[in-house]
């Protein structure tokens, strides 16, 4: 999502999840204020989730951190290692295989 009056439309639809993609070359790359944005108006039952492509995991932290992030979505190569240190960090990681 990139935009926070559509991500709540969709979450009083009933969704799950919502997504935020950071990922630069996306057509639907989202700023940081616009992911804390769709994180604060997303009711406790919708989580959302921050999509990644090889991110180094320090950033991903700081973007879990900083947007309220629930999940994180990977889809690059990443090893298992780095799903296995973002866990122990106490993030949820969803790896796209």
């Amino acid at each position: 999502m990139t935009d926070p009056a559509q991500a709540l439309a969709c979450a009083q639809m009933g969704v799950a999840a919502i997504g935020c993609v950071f990922y630069p070359q996306s057509p639907r790359h989202v700023q940081d204020h616009t992911a804390r944005q769709i994180s604060a108006l997303m009711p406790a039952k919708v989580k959302t989730v921050g999509v990644f492509v090889n991110t180094s995991p320090d950033l991903i932290q700081t973007k879990v951190d900083t947007c309220g992030l629930d999940f994180v979505q990977l889809h690059g190569q990443e090893p298992p290692e780095l799903v296995q240190q973002l866990k122990a960090c106490g993030i949820k990681v969803i790896k796209a295989l």
